[in-house]
């Protein structure tokens, strides 16, 4: 497993006018994202079929920059 910092943004939002905020990223060998936490550790679940993640327990749903499945597209 990998960990690094990912940036994100929150969905639905102008993404000029907010800054980017950086999350933590638990990556698998083949550099799959599979695991996403802020920094006041809450874990968010993928949402198939897309490059976003929402926050379990909340409607906040954040792009996520490093994913490797929207690089590789």
């Amino acid at each position: 497993m990998i960990i690094k910092h990912v940036l994100v943004h929150k969905m639905y939002e102008e993404f000029h006018r907010y800054p980017r905020l950086s999350f933590t990223g638990e990556f698998d060998e083949n550099s799959n994202l599979i695991n996403l936490t802020n920094s006041y550790g809450n874990s968010f679940e993928r949402i198939l079929g897309t490059y976003q993640w929402k926050m379990d327990n909340s409607d906040d749903v954040y792009f996520v920059e490093e994913d490797a499945f929207y690089k590789d597209n």
